[in-house]
């Protein structure tokens, strides 16, 4: 008898545990659409969308993220005016998490199934959801402070840095462009957290070119033997992606459609400002959610096609149609290649 219902919970306990992921993936699917829903509410009163590394809640820093214009728009105005008492800074002290707004976690900005992204991250409070900076990774001064850097971001992705976009800016259509996805936040305590993790990987630029290469960072950004391992050279820093969803640099809140989702994320130098390629992420078997343009969430597999990932790509004054497939076609608002969702 005790065989028998051992024997009953070895054949139960798998569907519990798909039916639970799959209610996870279901939230984190709504909490996009809220997220997206928010985005076209700031539209509709500022005739804009927000911007990433803008100056919106205190003072003329440039460092806080799109999702920090959003929280009026998400049920977290208290959150939002909180912010406006403390200093230009996206990011509080960890001195005095209790009392600071900074550490607030907001469940809408949450994947319930990175149980990791509860705890509190660098200085703030860690978000799952990041914006879409399309395929326009560049070499250069990861604060895109320069005129020229920021040009090069303003086509390849719906959010770009220092800038607004509005939807008649999206010529390739909302319903084609994707806004957000999610990525899986680092882990202090694990240094084995590949999706979370950063790999310091100079072979991603080419030499002191302004050219990078994705290749590489897919061949050499995780243990070919071993996905949940990291490789000894690639730890450092590696705990911090996501860790304030409050800051507008595209290591804390931006992810990028070259390579396919779930692959790692790569930065040619130390340091949590640095240019890189991040990668979309999450804990759902097979591939990630997206939340589209129009207010549409699909799920998008780690298969979609990225276009045989060239060997070499101009990493600044992209133009036009997107070299990185299906995948880049849906992550630029205006590159002439509306991409169907697959």
């Amino acid at each position: 008898m005790i065989a028998i219902i051992g024997l009953l919970i070895a054949l139960l306990l798998p569907a519990v545990q798909s039916a639970r992921e799959a209610a996870r993936r279901t939230q984190c699917s709504n909490n996009m659409k809220q997220w997206v829903l928010a985005s076209h509410s700031h539209h509709d009163s500022y005739n804009k969308l927000p911007t990433q590394q803008s100056a919106s809640v205190t003072s003329s820093s440039g460092e806080w993220s799109a999702t920090a214009a959003l929280l009026p728009f998400m049920e977290a105005g208290n959150i939002y005016d909180s912010l406006k008492s403390f200093g230009a800074e996206p990011w509080g002290t960890a001195a005095h998490a209790s009392s600071e707004p900074h550490f607030k976690n907001i469940a809408t900005l949450l994947c319930p199934s990175d149980q990791n992204a509860k705890t509190p991250g660098i200085c703030g409070a860690k978000g799952n959801l990041c914006v879409s900076y399309g395929d326009g990774s560049l070499q250069g001064n990861g604060a895109i402070t320069s005129l020229s850097h920021a040009q090069c971001v303003m086509s390849r992705g719906m959010y770009v840095a220092k800038a607004a976009r509005k939807f008649a800016d999206i010529t390739d259509g909302l319903s084609n462009t994707i806004a957000i996805s999610e990525s899986v936040t680092g882990n202090l305590n694990n240094l084995s957290n590949v999706l979370g993790g950063t790999s310091i990987q100079s072979s991603i630029q080419v030499g002191s070119s302004d050219a990078i290469q994705p290749i590489n960072c897919l061949n050499n950004g995780i243990s070919s033997t071993n996905r949940n391992t990291i490789n000894a050279p690639y730890i450092h820093e590696d705990r911090w992606r996501c860790s304030r969803y409050l800051d507008g640099h595209y290591f804390h809140s931006g992810f990028h459609t070259i390579l396919p989702p779930n692959s790692p994320n790569c930065k040619p130098v130390d340091g949590e400002r640095v240019w890189g390629i991040y990668s979309a992420s999450s804990f759902h078997s097979g591939g990630v959610n997206c939340g589209i343009g129009d207010g549409a969430v699909r799920f998008i597999p780690n298969s979609v096609d990225c276009g045989g990932l060239p060997q070499s790509v101009q990493g600044i004054n992209l133009r036009g149609k997107s070299l990185f497939g299906v995948w880049g076609a849906l992550g630029t608002p205006r590159g002439g290649d509306s991409a169907t969702l697959p």
